[in-house]
């Protein structure tokens, strides 16, 4: 019974000690610092996820989509931006516009205690997500005498190669 109480009382006092402010700045003190390099690319990435959602939510299907094209860029981006847009909606469709969250989630990344490694298995992961997304976007206009296709090149490519199995 001594002993018991013994432990009690010590787990009394340790339990004080925790709730003291000088517990929690010890905490916080045990963090990892975040490094410098993480946050420079955390800002970059930031910024190429303002780049890329303004040149997709900007995008214009006459503008100059080549730089011998002499005619006027109605794109906030740019030529640079006309041109990026012009190729990500031509080529994944309307699955471009997931590319912006995705450099956003991984802004957000880089600005963690501890940012994640990016493993072969998420980056797989993520592409077979996009290509199957392509896929699936390109079936209701398959063969259909559109201009657009909402799964781009890659979605329609995809589509009537697999048709064939369905």
């Amino acid at each position: 019974p001594r002993r018991v109480s013994r432990i009690i009382e010590r787990a009394r006092e340790s339990a004080k000690e925790k709730k003291t402010p000088r517990a929690a700045d010890a905490d916080i003190a045990a963090l990892p610092p975040v490094n410098a390099h993480y946050k420079i690319q955390g800002i970059l990435f930031g910024a190429l996820t303002l780049f890329l959602l303004v040149s997709l939510l900007t995008y214009q299907g006459d503008d100059a989509s080549s730089l011998s094209d002499q005619g006027a860029t109605q794109n906030i981006a740019g030529v640079v931006g006309a041109m990026l847009a012009s190729v990500l909606l031509r080529f994944f469709g309307v699955v471009a516009y997931l590319f912006p969250l995705l450099t956003l989630l991984i802004s957000i990344d880089r600005f963690q205690p501890t940012p994640r490694a990016a493993s072969y298995g998420n980056l797989a992961g993520v592409s077979l997500s996009v290509l199957c997304l392509c896929g699936l976007f390109s079936l209701p206009t398959l063969g259909a005498a559109t201009e657009f296709s909402p799964g781009g090149f890659l979605g329609a490519a995809l589509a009537s190669l697999l048709l064939g199995y369905l």
